[in-house]
């Protein structure tokens, strides 16, 4: 069953033979036919100001490859039957959304609802019960898929309900989004959900919201990556061990310590060289001046002899 909603903007239109009409096919053209990207997401532009054209494609995240492409060419299509001559236009086909604008659009968050493009007929029974169950699926998806990556932004996950097997639910951004832009988008699509309804979609004009109830509607996918944790910091780096010593240094320490030694010795030697000539030239004027001026010398004579007994 396709499913499609679309929303045709008001702000400017293009005439058939226009190099904004140009620059528009050129890019919807480079998109459907892309096969370098493999993560479902796109994000083009082609010409100059005031013909620039700028487009955002993205496949719902549990497509395979070839699915996702083929989406694509249909819906870069369809988009211009559904909205012919717009300047800005936005358009979800079941499993892809496209998205163009005469305006900047990448990383700028854009919460606007398109509405319900599906509302099960069936009520749960116990209403209360089921929009508590589902209110808290929505949340806990919600998170997941604000936390996701600038490659993938989405979040599947199950919950029991009253009187029935499981809720099953389907959230996504565009991941240029920030975690905050995402969260609001979603956010707003959650609160367009209709009360004890088993089953929706909702399409924004940035992100996606789907549940159903019994059974898996997705194709079963691992959670999308954690956001990359920070480094643990790197520990103190030890001081670099000394270089080893060079021939050359070891030559000069040596050289060096017997230098030091050499000149110790010769100061020991010269200083006992003075002493003894100052003992043997105070020896000689002791003996040159005996018996002259006794009292005036008794005291230098008798310091000489102590000196001299010192020195022996």
């Amino acid at each position: 069953m396709e499913i499609k909603a679309h929303l045709c903007s008001n702000t400017g239109n293009y005439t058939t033979n226009s190099i904004y009409k140009q620059n528009l096919d050129t890019l919807l053209s480079s998109i459907a036919s892309n096969t370098q990207i493999d993560y479902g997401f796109y994000n083009f532009s082609a010409g100059q100001q005031p013909d620039r054209v700028n487009a955002i494609a993205l496949c719902l995240a549990d497509l395979t490859v070839e699915k996702c492409r083929s989406c694509l060419a249909t819906s870069t299509r369809r988009i211009l039957q559904d909205c012919p001559n717009q300047k800005e236009a936005i358009g979800w086909y079941t499993d892809c959304m496209i998205r163009y604008s005469n305006a900047s659009i990448f990383r700028i968050g854009n919460d606007r609802v398109i509405g319900p493009a599906f509302v099960s007929g069936q009520k749960a029974s116990d209403i209360d019960g089921f929009n508590k169950a589902l209110s808290s699926l929505l949340q806990t998806l919600r998170n997941r898929a604000a936390a996701g990556d600038s490659r993938h932004k989405f979040a599947v996950g199950e919950i029991a309900a009253p009187n029935l097997d499981n809720i099953f639910g389907f959230l996504q951004c565009t991941p240029d989004l920030s975690a905050v832009d995402c969260n609001n988008c979603l956010m707003k699509a959650t609160e367009r959900v209709p009360n004890g309804s088993t089953g929706t979609r909702i399409f924004s004009t940035s992100c996606f919201l789907r549940y159903e109830t019994n059974d898996i509607f997705y194709n079963t996918l691992p959670p999308p990556p954690p956001p990359a944790a920070g480094s643990a910091p790197s520990p103190p780096m030890s001081p670099p061990p000394p270089p080893p010593p060079t021939p050359g240094n070891s030559s000069r320490t040596i050289i060096i310590v017997v230098v030091s030694i050499v000149s110790a010795i010769i100061l020991v030697v010269a200083i006992f060289i003075i002493l003894r000539l100052r003992k043997r030239k105070i020896k000689r004027t002791a003996d040159k001046f005996e018996g002259i001026h006794i009292g005036d010398t008794t005291d230098e004579i008798s310091s000489m002899e102590k000196l001299e007994g010192w020195n022996k």
